[in-house]
């Protein structure tokens, strides 16, 4: 990527699509990534700026224990610009934690009833209302529509009382915050993108004069702001961790300074050099970097109690709750009678949804990587355990910085659009008939003559994961709906199904998403949802399928039809079904 100059920033990756090198020309940046087997991060070699070089711990439920920079990162006697350890109780809570920056340290104990902090206030929803001098307001909905407090002003020495108060819209995106946490009042207005999934483009003060605006990449990265009044950019470069940021300066008129900055886990500035840390008051007070532009609200070091910044909506708030959710731990999304662990990825307004199900690796031989890609051998026709998490997009701009996203998952790039509440509707009535067109006699029979296993058909059939392939902008590869070096190859799920009369694609070519199948929500009926599982329980495309069923012709334009016409003829489509005569 080119840096709006004589400057390119790269990504290399491995097998797996982690990080495995960052680097910023003109030996602005260069960055190498170790991980653990499980795909968390373990190690960052950082050869430009050595005194970052990072490593990380955790416990055996995958928790961060201990995050490392600098002398203590490689154990040998060099500074050390950040260094934390973090203590759970058995429900996940921090219950101790210790952070140390260029000799300062500060930290943090509790203890909890209920999942409430001892000492802390909360309301009847289990929301906290008072954190010693800090105090919040939530409107009907759970939104934080203010809070209250002080936070240190370092050129006087002395508190400054503070109050911040929020709007929302009817589908729960901040649009609007009052605010003199930077000194002075401010009042911004948010103009979003749905087709960035709701990120902040344009931020307009009282007058509705344009004050900042907001560049991002396709996925949604934050590459650029803009201050037009002041005629200047700052290009923005993020390493893979979110950990370190870069800043170019870009102006026809004007000069200016390209900056850095470095983060920890959860999201807190840390200092470049030697010097003071913070003032390290109560755990009431508010971070100094609150308020001001949407991309400028970091966490406060010197606060690990309370000093974080989820950015959620830009509120500062308890830095065990943003510690739970880099874990993965504790923030659950229920789903029915399901509660699935959901963690920050990467730097954005996304959260991976963490959920596992069986899979079944069909065909013949053996597959030389797990579903993380970790090296251990799976032999064809067995049964395990895979990740089937996905991405949910929260209301209320950038999650920030820091390395939240430690995890590991399979998709890198792209959204896996969910079904509406409607379409969900829609699909359960057409799955549910399916089902019973493929208990039916006439059906049973067809498939078994044809070596098909119609318990493994069911079981997957009833496993299939659904998502509307005309929004889905997750790649095709990587959605596993084509092979690695077709002609569809680089395209989206989205543009495969708008491009011509397809009325859905299973994932086939990628073993962790066996039971994925992308649906035109406007043209599919239970016959194609049947067909889908064909394919995913006989792990073959449709000239495959179409040899299996005996209707291959030669030509591979007509295997999808003809596998269509096939399963109508033989009973396994169509609303109606005959009852298997009795034994």
């Amino acid at each position: 990527v080119s840096i709006g100059g004589s400057q390119t920033s790269s990504v290399a990756y491995n097998a797996r699509l982690q990080a495995t090198n960052f680097n910023i020309s003109g030996g602005v940046a260069n960055q190498n990534y170790d991980y653990y087997n499980d795909g968390r991060l373990s190690y960052v070699h950082n050869t430009v700026h050595t005194n970052f070089d990072s490593s990380f711990s955790f416990d055996h439920a995958g928790r961060l224990t201990e995050a490392a920079a600098g002398g203590a990162a490689r154990h040998d006697s060099g500074p050390v610009p950040m260094y934390e350890t973090f203590q759970y109780n058995v429900w996940g809570n921090t219950s101790n934690r210790w952070s140390e920056s260029w000799l300062h340290d500060f930290s943090d104990s509790a203890s909890y009833t209920n999942g409430r902090r001892i000492g802390w206030a909360y309301d009847a929803d289990g929301r906290v209302s008072t954190i010693d001098t800090r105090a919040y307001t939530y409107d009907a909905a759970g939104k934080t529509i203010s809070f209250t407090g002080q936070r240190w002003s370092n050129p006087t020495n002395t508190y400054v009382a503070t109050s911040t108060t929020m709007g929302f819209d009817g589908d729960g995106w901040k649009v609007s915050e009052a605010s003199n946490a930077s000194g002075s009042a401010i009042t911004a207005y948010y103009l979003r993108s749905s087709i960035l999934r709701g990120e902040i483009v344009t931020e307009l003060n009282s007058s509705g004069q344009k004050q900042i605006g907001y560049v991002y990449t396709p996925a949604g990265s934050l590459i650029a702001r803009q201050l037009p009044a002041l005629n200047y950019v700052m290009l923005k470069q993020s390493s893979p961790t979110g950990a370190s940021q870069y800043e170019f300066f870009k102006s026809d008129t004007g000069s200016g300074l390209d900056t850095r900055q470095e983060f920890d886990p959860l999201g807190a500035n840390v200092r470049l050099n030697s010097g003071p840390v913070g003032h390290g008051g109560g755990a009431g007070d508010l971070p100094g970097s609150g308020g001001g532009p949407s991309d400028g609200r970091f966490g406060d070091f010197a606060n690990p109690a309370a000093g974080c910044v989820t950015l959620l909506d830009g509120v500062p708030t308890l830095c065990d709750f943003v510690n739970r959710m880099g874990n993965g731990g504790g923030l659950q999304l229920r789903v029915g009678t399901t509660k699935y662990d959901i963690q920050l990825f990467g730097g954005s307004s996304t959260l991976w949804v963490d959920a596992w199900e069986e899979f079944y690796i069909p065909g013949k031989g053996a597959i030389g990587h797990d579903e993380n890609g970790n090296d251990n051998s799976f032999l064809a026709g067995t049964t395990g355990i895979r990740n089937v998490g996905y991405f949910i997009t929260i209301p209320g701009g950038a999650v920030g910085l820091g390395t939240l996203g430690l995890g590991v998952s399979t998709q890198k790039s792209g959204t896996k659009a969910r079904l509406t509440t409607g379409q969900r509707e829609e699909y359960e009535a057409r799955k549910t008939e399916a089902n019973r067109n493929l208990n039916s006699y006439e059906c049973t029979s067809f498939l078994i003559e044809h070596g098909v296993n119609v318990l493994n058909l069911a079981s997957t059939l009833k496993k299939q994961i659904p998502y509307n392939g005309r929004t889905s902008t997750i790649n095709a590869v990587e959605a596993g709906v084509t092979w690695p070096g077709s002609s569809w190859s680089k395209d989206t799920v989205m543009s495969m199904m708008t491009s011509g009369p397809i009325h859905a694609m299973a994932a086939v070519y990628t073993g962790w998403t066996k039971f994925d199948v992308y649906l035109n929500v406007d043209d599919y009926d239970s016959t194609t949802l049947l067909h889908e599982a064909l394919h995913a329980a006989l792990g073959m495309n449709d000239n495959d399928v179409a040899r299996r069923l005996g209707v291959y012709d030669g030509d591979y334009k007509n295997s999808s039809p003809n596998i269509q016409d096939a399963l109508l003829e033989h009973g396994c489509g169509g609303p109606t079904y005959t009852v298997p005569p009795s034994p």
